[in-house]
């Protein structure tokens, strides 16, 4: 199940509807959620990039996005309502690096690739995460330091979840990266962590 999160009452039971077991992604639906502000609120917060400066808009999209990763589940941003395919990707790259969404509807054919390209942890963050966990890895997971900063699992994991990010969405790998995480790989949800 998909569920549409479009007014308060849908925003303060996030948490407990993305803990249920059959949902599996929660939706920002933002022109509902802003209909459901009785026009309070600019028309400016419901457009690119006013809804992501707006803070009562951002607070939603925060809530959704810790209640959906809290759970373990997907969230899903609204859709970019401009015609625009390159602005539908800065759209999508605003929805996932600053408030974590790992979708967002599509309106028009032409903003699929933007989006997805978009969704994609990018070049320099894969090579980082590869790089370190090589490292890591040398070190049998052991604490490293790397560019002046110290790591362990946390930075580990977070390395892997987005290589395994980005393994799944079809990014390239460095050669030494696939081979040594994902040579063996068939399927890349069926890969266990490091």
């Amino acid at each position: 199940v998909h569920v549409e999160v479009g007014d308060h009452g849908a925003l303060c039971a996030a948490p407990e509807m993305a803990a249920h077991p059959r949902v599996d992604c929660l939706v920002f639906a933002l022109s509902a959620y802003a209909g459901a502000l009785a026009g309070f609120l600019d028309p400016a917060a419901i457009e690119s990039p006013g809804e992501f400066e707006n803070p009562i808009i951002a607070q939603a999209k925060t809530a959704i996005a810790i209640a959906a990763h809290a759970s373990g589940k997907t969230c899903t941003h609204n859709p970019f309502r401009d015609t625009d395919p390159q602005a539908a990707g800065r759209h999508a790259q605003n929805a996932r690096g600053r408030f974590g969404f790992s979708r967002m509807t599509a309106h028009e054919l032409a903003h699929i690739e933007p989006v997805v390209d978009a969704m994609r942890p990018d070049a320099a963050q894969i090579r980082q995460a590869g790089e370190g966990l090589l490292a890591a890895q040398a070190a049998d997971w052991l604490p490293i330091r790397r560019d002046g900063q110290f790591h362990d699992r946390p930075s580990y994991r977070f390395w892997w979840i987005l290589l395994s990010r980005a393994h799944a969405a079809g990014a390239p790998l460095p050669d030494d990266v696939r081979q040594a995480f994902f040579a063996t790989d068939t399927d890349p949800k069926t890969r266990t962590s490091p």
